[in-house]
């Protein structure tokens, strides 16, 4: 018998993806930012996101994997001058309330990389200039990224990362 919060994640996960892409591509008047500039490389898109009060633009990069249950995605964003790395595996129902959760990742079967990382929004994130510039150099070179975020792993073929990566360093240096 399938896990409650299993069945529930199959459901789920396409839901918000499909949501998260309509927010992306339309007007979504929840949100405070206006999406920019979305460009989409295989697999991997880049968009700026302009702060409606501030006019403060993050840069944003991401590459996703849809299988039939969820969504494995790894991503680098820019916010006020740092760079974050964001690893997300489907809707993870089981750390709703956690602050932090495990995480791994390795691009190409190269270094792992390891820790504990804070958990909010269904996302690991951590704020880290020189490992987020590691990841985008590994993100440019790889064919694929194994991710791990608490229990839940997944992976993500880099198709147009190269290209992606290339975008989004263009961006963070205007």
């Amino acid at each position: 018998m399938m896990h409650p919060s299993r069945s529930m994640s199959r459901i789920i996960a396409p839901v918000l993806f499909t949501i998260l892409c309509v927010s992306l591509v339309g007007a979504d008047t929840s949100d405070s930012y206006d999406i920019v500039q979305n460009e989409v490389y295989g697999n991997c898109r880049v968009w700026t996101a302009v702060d409606m009060f501030t006019d403060e633009a993050l840069q944003h990069l991401e590459c996703s994997q849809e299988s039939s249950r969820d969504i494995t995605s790894v991503g680098v964003t820019r916010q006020q001058g740092e760079l974050h790395i964001i690893l997300s595996k489907g809707v993870m129902l089981s750390h709703a309330f956690s602050e932090t959760a495990l995480i791994a990742y390795r691009v190409d079967k190269e270094k792992l990389i390891k820790g504990e990382w804070p958990f909010a929004d269904y996302k690991a994130s951590r704020a880290d200039n020189d490992l987020a510039t590691a990841l985008l150099d590994d993100l440019a070179k790889g064919k694929r990224i194994a991710v791990q975020v608490g229990d839940e792993r997944g992976n993500v073929i880099l198709d147009g990362a190269a290209e992606a990566v290339g975008d989004f360093k263009s961006r963070v240096q205007q």
